[in-house]
């Protein structure tokens, strides 16, 4: 390679990498002024290589899926409890007090928009390029498009109402990034967000390939995106259509035992449709997605722990024979910050590939998710049969010796969601399955734990919608009187 083509692809690189993915700058304000103009960056399939890349680093970047979006909905739900001592770390997220000009929430709005324009660059430009094969084109294309799609769909979850809580053709969704333009753009509905959401991952599922590695998109995670994009929608036919096809798909499989312990230590197993790659260069600076659990300041046993289980969550699970309860917690650690403290979180173990204490893989989707959706939309149309059978096929591989149930009506409604609660802890869902459903929670008093921080939210209380971010309303004027009610 010539030293002028090196300067380029390393200008292109580092203005794709370097990019804001986790600050309060205007997402109008998200085009790579820090490298070489797009006509000149993209000239060959090298380029184009190098920036879907960028795209992926924004996704598993610590602002979006290499952290936050995974654990988000559980520090801003009942599943969790700071402890006496806590370092405070998401403090203002977990007391619900968080306000526009909040870092989590405007990390957020700032990564997912990153994800978008850093698509839309890729999608503009490739139609145009003559090198490589169609095919080549194809994949870099589709793996943009989903991105976007995706990208849009979490903000939507996010800075919006929860579709089936809302009017969707009157409410207000949030701005669909498909250009690189600077004007300032108003909120459009919510059923004008989908549509575009639609339209951008319906194009990829017909570019993406059938078949991928766990750690690139391809068809089977635009499935379990589509999943899950119907299953919020109360759309549940077609949320069992996509999870059926991954279901029945014989590269998948729901995991028992010691595989599935493993499937959290060593991030692998054929259980995982989507994690997000980090590899053992970027370990030192990668999102350590359990440190706030196993704590970040050995030795153990005495480990620095700001979060504990919630006792209710843990009372779900048959603490002898549900390999979850293994794999999840651990007892009798030393913990200290107060009496009683007999169980914490272990789900995010430290994977021994990596030196750096809490680094592990996060897995977007898995297939037990899948079970979830199709079972509990099985139920929400009247198909007790077929839910209670997914139910009973997830329960089995998860815990020894497991004797199917006979269960109908409200308790078997009520077993799934629990299941839900159970198997997805820690993976970010809790919060927006509460908002999804319109129920609240409440914190209460338990050993080890900040009294002041318990608390009762309502389903109706207006942190279920977070706010748009004060820099953002501030640099545009088009949302002027659209920020959400409460801020």
């Amino acid at each position: 390679m010539n030293k002028l083509k090196f300067k380029k692809i390393y200008a292109l690189l580092l203005g794709l990498l370097l990019m804001p993915t986790a600050c309060n700058d205007d997402f109008l304000e998200k085009l790579p002024n820090s490298s070489i103009a797009t006509e000149r960056a993209f000239e060959n399939l090298e380029d184009y290589e190098a920036a879907i890349n960028g795209v992926y680093s924004a996704v598993k970047s610590g602002a979006y899926y290499g952290k936050n979006m995974m654990l988000m909905g559980d520090f801003l739900s009942d599943n969790l409890y700071a402890r006496i001592g806590y370092s405070n770390s998401y403090g203002i997220v977990y007391q619900f007090e968080f306000t526009s000009g909040t870092g989590e929430m405007s990390s957020l709005w700032s990564v997912g928009y990153t994800v978008a324009v850093r698509a839309t660059h890729i999608i503009d430009k490739i139609d145009a390029l003559e090198e490589g094969t169609q095919e080549e084109r194809d994949i870099i294309k589709g793996e943009a498009l989903f991105a976007r799609a995706m990208a849009h769909f979490d903000l939507l979850r996010y800075f919006s109402k929860a579709y089936q809580r809302s009017n969707p053709d009157v409410d207000l969704g949030v701005p669909y990034k498909d250009n690189v333009s600077l004007n300032p753009v108003s909120r459009p509905t919510i059923s004008q967000t989908y549509e575009r959401i639609f339209q951008d991952l319906e194009e990829a599922y017909d570019l993406l390939p059938a078949t991928a590695d766990n750690i690139k998109f391809s068809k089977k995670v635009a499935d379990a995106l589509y999943a899950r994009i119907y299953f919020e929608m109360g759309r549940y036919d077609e949320a069992i259509t996509h999870a059926t096809l991954l279901i029945d798909d014989p590269s998948f499989s729901l995991l028992s035992g010691t595989a599935y312990e493993n499937m959290w230590i060593n991030d692998i197993g054929n259980e995982i449709i989507l994690r997000m790659m980090i590899t053992q260069s970027e370990s030192t600076g990668a999102p350590r997605i359990g440190s706030n659990f196993i704590g970040s300041n050995p030795p153990a046993p005495l480990w620095n722990i700001d979060y504990l289980p919630a006792i209710d969550l843990l009372q779900l699970y048959d603490d002898k024979e549900d390999i979850r309860f293994s794999t999840f917690y651990r007892r009798n650690t030393g913990t200290p910050g107060g009496t009683g403290i007999q169980t914490v979180i272990r789900k995010y173990p430290t994977n021994p590939a990596f030196t750096t204490r809490g680094v592990n893989l996060p897995k977007v989707f898995r297939l037990a998710e899948m079970y979830l959706i199709r079972a509990e939309s099985y139920a929400r149309t009247d198909r007790d049969e077929l839910a209670l059978n997914d139910l009973n096929t997830l329960r089995a591989a998860r815990i020894n010796e497991y004797q199917d149930v006979d269960l109908s009506g409200e308790a078997l409604f009520l077993a799934i969601k629990d299941e839900r609660r159970m198997e997805l802890a820690f993976e970010g869902h809790r919060y927006l399955d509460l908002k999804r459903d319109g129920e609240g929670f409440e914190r209460v008093p338990q050993p080890g734990t900040l009294v002041a921080n318990d608390l009762v939210v309502e389903a109706d209380n207006f942190r279920f919608v977070w706010p748009i971010p004060e820099a953002e309303m501030l640099a545009n004027p088009e949302f002027a009187g659209q920020q959400n009610d409460g801020y």
